[in-house]
């Protein structure tokens, strides 16, 4: 399941951006740990993971310093979305590629072709995170 998740390098650049949504995990000990969240875990068990500080003003959870939620892929695509109107398109080749494109203003435009969905997708945020900056 973790591969449904933005890698820690990518999860730090959109922390950056300002991603700041509600995620299933955490990225810790700069990244070389990821910690899942159960559903409905309490302020008290919040509290307690490290590299967590309470919001008062939200009264909700944010990671500080070189610690930052997990997205999933799905959630930071949609991200994109709603926040730059950035959109993207995996299509399959004839060849079992999977070319990737990437809506510029009216017209998609190709980025590159990669052997697998985890790929693609890793190269589409890389590729999304390079326009935004």
């Amino acid at each position: 399941m973790e591969k449904e998740f933005v890698l820690y390098q990518e999860a730090l650049q959109l922390k950056e951006l300002g991603f700041d949504e509600e995620c299933f995990g955490q990225f810790i000990d700069d990244g070389k740990k990821f910690h899942w969240f159960k559903p409905n875990m309490t302020m008290v068990e919040l509290h307690n993971i490290r590299g967590f500080e309470h919001r008062s003003h939200t009264n909700s959870m944010c990671c500080v310093g070189s610690q930052c939620t997990a997205p999933l892929y799905q959630q930071a695509f949609k991200w994109f979305i709603d926040n730059y109107k950035l959109r993207y398109k995996i299509e399959p080749t004839i060849g079992n590629k999977l070319e990737l494109f990437i809506l510029d203003g009216i017209s998609w435009v190709y980025i590159g072709s990669y052997n697998n969905d985890e790929e693609a997708k890793l190269f589409c945020i890389r590729k999304l995170i390079e326009i935004v900056k």
